[in-house]
């Protein structure tokens, strides 16, 4: 966090605890629920959090079907009252997530995001996904991740995208 101190984390499934001394104490912040795992959290520079959670789906013959990524954001955090919206859902792509890392770039009020993930069947490898199914958008917010746009698809830019994927995103504010 900005401060330096507070520190979040999930010890079991879809528990976002938080830390605001270094990680000595823990208090459970929310629970998404059990088959929810929070990926990441960023606080933004409004003070609210942003962050990942996986939904995993599991059919007939508790087979997983599906591992549903979803971008959320507090609202009132700090209080009370704090709530978490969904602000951007992937359903029925399992491969496709956004990572800590390279898949996502804040500055001030300006948010983006990048979808992320293997150009396979299988994690980081196998048969290459039809193109509908590979990570191919990014999304911006213009007011802390209140509402999203899509600004970058693949299939603009690419005339076979097949195989292609986004890898990752950086705003630059100086251009």
């Amino acid at each position: 966090s900005p401060d330096g101190l507070t520190m979040w984390s999930t010890f079991t499934m879809g528990k976002l605890m938080e830390s605001k001394d270094f990680g000595r104490t823990w208090n459970m912040l929310h629970d998404f629920g059990d088959l929810n795992r929070v990926a990441w959290v960023r606080q933004t520079d409004n003070g609210e959090l942003l962050l990942r959670t996986e939904t995993y789906v599991y059919g007939g013959g508790g087979l997983l079907t599906d591992v549903r990524q979803r971008v959320r954001r507090s609202v009132g955090y700090g209080t009370e009252t704090m709530t978490f919206e969904t602000c951007i859902d992937i359903q029925n792509r399992r491969n496709v997530l956004f990572h800590n890392g390279w898949s996502i770039s804040t500055h001030k009020n300006i948010i983006l995001i990048a979808e992320y993930g293997a150009k396979g069947d299988e994690p980081w490898g196998g048969q290459t996904l039809p193109v509908e199914l590979s990570a191919r958008y990014v999304y911006m917010s213009l007011d802390y991740g209140k509402t999203w746009k899509t600004v970058f698809d693949t299939h603009d830019h690419i005339g076979n995208p097949e195989g292609v994927h986004v890898h990752g995103v950086c705003y630059d504010p100086y251009w």
